[in-house]
C-alpha cells in the first residue's frame, strides 16, 4: 500500500480571502492511503482545514503520487 497527496481548496478561507493561507491559493495537501472511492469521500468529510477548521473542500486536479 502506498500513499498519495491530493490538494484541496478550503472554500471558507477562499470566500473570506484569508490572509493566513491566501498566499498558497487556499490549497492544503491531504495525505491519503490508497482506498476506494467511498473510503476517500468519507476521509475527506472527516478532514478539517488546518487554518479555520472547516470541512468545506473542493478537490483540485493537483496530486502527487
Amino acid at each position: 500500500m502506498g500513499t498519495r497527496v491530493i490538494y484541496a481548496i478550503c472554500n471558507d478561507c477562499e470566500r473570506r480571502r484569508c490572509p493566513r493561507c491566501g498566499r498558497d491559493d487556499y490549497m492544503f495537501p491531504i495525505v491519503i492511503e490508497w482506498m476506494t472511492k467511498e473510503q476517500l469521500i468519507e476521509h475527506l468529510k472527516k478532514t478539517r482545514c488546518p487554518c479555520c477548521g472547516s470541512d468545506n473542500w473542493t478537490t483540485t486536479d493537483y496530486s502527487e503520487v
